[in-house]
């Protein structure tokens, strides 16, 4: 037997092999081998128009459902929840939700109506009721409708996902996330600092209000944070006038509350000049008791300008007053 006769069955096999592979390549990419079109679960839904978002959650039997209404004036404008007298929502949560109806497609689908919607716990009032609409909002009235509302309702599944189905339908998805979680208002609120700002975006500080025998002022002059002076030029220790500014930053709200037109009482009165962009005013109405020590109940404040106040921890605003004494003992 010669070496050429040894080799030549493998190369045959070899041959034979290339030869399949290639016509299997071009099955595969032949105009009649198409794949099955994907398509959206709702088609024509595009969640940069939707203006309005009502979640409907169920409650024990008997009880009304919990209902959060989530509203834009326009899809320009910031996220407002409207059981919070117009506070701000949480501008990365409701994109979740929108994201999350929006990339649901035909492939999800698990169920065309053979299997009870109870079974999937998709039934009117067990499951989360979700509705959009793209609109206006007229002054007054509330969001109105200009366009098609979108209602679904959906149920937690195993392993984080969830189970979807249109109202009025019985077609059932399967998608991998539940973005729902969050019951009330509060969860969607956008739960950011009365003064949202880090130290180094802080030019000056104005404080004013019956809890001070004379205004108050912190500036600092120039970009570099080693000098702070008050209103008469006194120096400021650095460390004394950055722990006013942390303790600002750390006045996030426990709850929103609903301001009076008659307006509230200044206690303290914080007018806020940033390094960039328009100076706004912070009002603390009330200090809550025992506010050096914060023991008792919490205080409340609010921003010139909005329909609503909010509720402040007690440990927040003694750190505040902590602050604020120390400041004023330093330019004594």
């Amino acid at each position: 037997m010669t070496a050429t006769s040894i080799i030549l069955p493998r190369n045959w096999w070899l041959m034979a092999m290339a030869a399949g592979l290639a016509a299997l390549l071009l099955v595969v990419r032949s105009p009649s081998a198409t794949e099955r079109p994907v398509t959206p679960l709702f088609p024509g839904f595009d969640g940069a128009e939707i203006t309005e978002l009502r979640i409907e959650t169920p409650m024990d039997e008997g009880a009304e459902p919990e209902v959060v209404t989530l509203v834009r004036e326009s899809v320009d404008d910031p996220w407002k929840v409207q059981e919070l007298y117009g506070a701000p929502g949480n501008a990365n949560r409701i994109g979740s939700v929108l994201n999350w109806v929006g990339t649901m497609t035909d492939l999800d689908v698990v169920s065309r109506g053979a299997t009870p919607v109870t079974d999937y716990g998709l039934g009117e009032g067990e499951a989360v009721k979700v509705t959009l609409r793209r609109g206006h909002t007229s002054p007054g009235e509330g969001p109105g409708l200009d366009g098609d509302a979108l209602s679904l309702f959906a149920s937690p599944g195993s392993g984080g996902g969830a189970f979807v189905r249109l109202a009025g339908e019985k077609r059932v998805a399967r998608v991998p996330q539940f973005p729902l979680q969050a019951r009330g208002p509060l969860s969607w609120f956008e739960r950011d600092s009365l003064v949202p700002l880090e130290s180094i975006q802080i030019r000056k500080v104005v404080v004013t209000g019956s809890a001070l025998a004379e205004p108050l002022t912190v500036t600092l002059p120039d970009r570099v944070m080693t000098e702070f002076v008050d209103g008469s030029g006194t120096k400021i220790p650095t460390a004394v006038a950055l722990e006013l500014f942390r303790s600002l930053r750390a006045t996030f709200p426990d709850d929103v509350i609903a301001l009076p037109d008659e307006g509230l009482p200044a206690v303290l009165e914080w007018e806020i000049t940033p390094a960039v962009g328009t100076p706004f005013r912070v009002v603390f109405t009330d200090l809550g008791e025992s506010a050096a020590t914060g023991a008792g109940r919490p205080g409340k404040g609010f921003r010139l300008g909005s329909d609503y106040g909010v509720v402040v921890n007690p440990l927040a605003l003694s750190n505040v007053m902590k602050a604020l004494e120390a400041v004023r003992n330093s330019v004594k």
